[in-house]
C-alpha cells in the first residue's frame, strides 16, 4: 500500500492505541500479553490488528480415584487466583463436561454464542 507503513507495537508502546480501544469499548490490552500490528500513514494511525494472549484454561484432569473430593474446585480456585495476579483481562474455557460447565458458571463465566470463531491446526 502506497504511503502506509506497518509497525509492530508491544509493551509500553501499546498505550498509543488506548484512546481508540477505550472509545470502542474493547478490553484494554495487557502489555505483557499483547502485540499489535499498526498501519501508519505518516505519523497517523490508520488501522491496527491486535494479538492478545488470552488464557484458555483447559484441560483440567483428575484421576478417577480423586474425583468428587473437591480437588477440581481447589485447582480451579488456584488457577483463577493466578489469573487475577497476572492481570489477565479475560479467560476462556471449553466446557467439555457438565462439571466443567458448573465450574465456569461458579466463576461467573458467560456462555459465548456469537461472534467467536475457532480453528484448530492447519
Amino acid at each position: 500500500m502506497d504511503g502506509i507503513e506497518f509497525r509492530w507495537l508491544e509493551g509500553e508502546h501499546l498505550t498509543e492505541l488506548e484512546p481508540s480501544i477505550r472509545a470502542n469499548g474493547w478490553v484494554p490490552l495487557n502489555p505483557a500479553l499483547a502485540r499489535a500490528l499498526v498501519a501508519y500513514a505518516g505519523d497517523v494511525i490508520v488501522g491496527y490488528a491486535c494479538f492478545s494472549c488470552i488464557p484458555h484454561v483447559e484441560p483440567l484432569f483428575l484421576s478417577v480415584d480423586y474425583r468428587g473430593k473437591g480437588l477440581a474446585e481447589a485447582m480451579a480456585d488456584t488457577v483463577v487466583k493466578f489469573l487475577y495476579e497476572v492481570n489477565a483481562p479475560e479467560a476462556y474455557i471449553v466446557a467439555s463436561s457438565p462439571h466443567a460447565e458448573q465450574l465456569a458458571l461458579k466463576y461467573g463465566m458467560e456462555l459465548v454464542k456469537h461472534p467467536v470463531y475457532y480453528k484448530r491446526g492447519n
